[in-house]
């Protein structure tokens, strides 16, 4: 899986960099890709005295350096990256990292730096809805993407009834690359298939609640950092 992710994002950041133009993108993708790959390598080697391939670096580089807003000054996405791999290698429970790192460094970014997000790499949707799609049927984590379009529908019905506003309003924070490149990362989600439903419901319900109590950040990067802290809790269900 963490092959398809790779070639699947360099797919979708390339039509990214052509839409947005090279200046404004390929930057702030290299400083972020090569801060993840040494970083990660050399924690590696001094764990493990050992050179370990940093695929999930190189992931977690494209999906800081795309989530960012275009033309983000380049300390940032460095600063956010190396902030993810270190989470990735010191944040556990019963070694599994706990936090998605690239989810966990652009909410350091966003909550403290105050960086924008852009998400510039999901624009093409005839795309990545069948690349997330079959990413979603590699790693088998089908039941949280239907667990969270059922309640996101549910709240939605909700709220534009309570509010009076228009449903749409609702259905369209659903950002679908986040949802289908983010949210089914295989470690920090649950292994079993009731933990997984409730962790679609848990995370639609704290991205509603976000949505509407802290407008000014990402309630997608908010609701999966919550979401996450959850899932060690979530893997004991039967």
């Amino acid at each position: 899986p963490k092959f398809y992710m790779i070639i699947f994002l360099l797919i979708l950041t390339l039509l990214g960099i052509i839409k947005y133009g090279v200046n404004k993108t390929l930057p702030q993708i290299l400083i972020a890709i090569v801060i993840g790959i040494l970083l990660d390598l050399a924690i590696n080697y001094f764990k493990d005295k050992r050179v370990i391939f940093p695929s999930s670096a190189i992931i977690t580089g494209l999906l800081i350096a795309t989530g960012l807003s275009t033309g983000t000054e380049l300390y940032i996405p460095a600063i956010l990256t190396a902030i993810a791999v270190i989470s990735k290698h010191t944040i556990k429970i019963n070694n599994r990292h706990i936090f998605n790192p690239a989810n966990f460094g652009l909410l350091f970014g966003i909550v403290i730096i105050g960086s924008g997000v852009q998400w510039w790499a999901s624009d093409v949707l005839w795309l990545l809805i069948p690349l997330g799609l079959f990413l979603t049927y590699k790693v088998k984590r089908h039941f949280i993407i239907i667990s969270y379009l059922i309640t996101n529908l549910a709240l939605s019905i909700i709220l534009s009834l309570i509010i009076k506003n228009n449903i749409l309003e609702y259905l369209l924070i659903l950002n679908p690359f986040f949802v289908l490149f983010m949210l089914i990362e295989p470690v920090t989600s649950p292994t079993k298939d009731k933990g997984k439903v409730v962790f679609g419901i848990l995370f639609s319900l704290f991205l509603f609640l976000f949505y509407l109590v802290l407008p000014k950040y990402d309630p997608f990067i908010l609701g999966l950092t919550v979401a996450n802290l959850i899932v060690p809790l979530l893997n004991k269900l039967d």
